[in-house]
Order: structure tokens, then sequence, then C-alpha cells
């Protein structure tokens, strides 16, 4: 059975107060389906998080869409499936752009 953003991101608020904190929303990716380095949920939970360290719905909806968009396309340029790509300038600022 397939967990949809928004049931995820409910089930993840346990204290109902409309955000989540840094560590659920590493829970909540990997829920959705995002398998990240601490790296990169580290740059995620900086990006998304408010002044008061919480996740709205809206920015945990942004950053899922965004990650599949960012997926997507780094599928379709690993052309050898060996997870490894080379993009020229515009090709990067398309991908980062999006």
């Amino acid at each position: 059975m397939k967990c949809y953003p928004h049931e995820i991101y409910q089930e993840m608020d346990h204290n109902r107060v409309g955000t989540i904190d840094a560590h659920e929303m590493r829970t909540a990716l990997k829920k959705a389906g995002f398998i990240l380095n601490n790296q990169v949920q580290d740059i995620i939970a900086m990006r998304y998080a408010s002044s008061e360290l919480g996740i709205d719905f809206d920015g945990f909806m942004a950053c899922v869409i965004r990650l599949e968009n960012l997926f997507k396309m780094f599928r379709l340029l690993d052309k050898n499936q060996n997870g490894i790509v080379q993009l020229s300038l515009a090709e990067w600022l398309c991908c980062v752009l999006v």
C-alpha cells in the first residue's frame, strides 16, 4: 500500500501542532521513498525549517516535489545507470532551478 505525502506528514506530526522537526522530517522522507545521506538531510532541514526549527506541511510538500523532480532528472541523465552523471553548466542550472 502506497503512502501519500499528506498521510506521511500527518503521521509524523505526533503532537498535532502543524509542524514536524528535523528528525521527523528524516523519517517522513524515508517513508516517502527517499534514501538520503546525513549531509543532504541536514541541508534539507536548514532549507525548509522555519526560525522555530519546524517544517510545515507546505514546506514538506515543496521538498517532496523538488526531490521527486531531481531524482527523475538524475535517472534520465544517468545514461549508463551507474549513479554518475556529467552535466554542463546549462544542464546543472536547469536541474537546480526546477
